[in-house]
């Protein structure tokens, strides 16, 4: 299973379960929707792009007076949404059964 695929399913997931992401799921979404179509973009790149659009959100948000969200700190949430969807993907990869050419 792609990477990518997996992530859309379990992003609103794991926001849910980890502590301040809920407001940035739609962020993070977004941002890998966005990052996807970055075809020659390398995986960290597109990861890069997600924080950048993440920090970006946060930081407008927190322009209209109405929420209060670090920029750093949303990086660092998006950061750990990522770590809980990489591991859920290694587990997934591993358990396939292995492709005879």
């Amino acid at each position: 299973m792609k990477w990518v695929d997996l992530a859309k399913v379990l992003i609103p997931v794991v926001a849910a379960l980890v502590p301040g992401a809920a407001p940035l799921a739609p962020l993070i979404l977004s941002g890998v929707n966005e990052a996807e179509q970055l075809v020659s973009a390398s995986g960290a790149d597109k990861k890069a792009h997600v924080l950048r659009l993440v920090a970006a959100g946060a930081a407008t948000a927190t322009a209209t007076g109405k929420v209060t969200i670090d920029p750093t700190t949303a990086v660092a949430v998006t950061e750990a949404v990522f770590a809980a969807v990489d591991g859920v993907h290694a587990v997934v990869n591993a358990n396939q059964p292995k492709q005879v050419p």
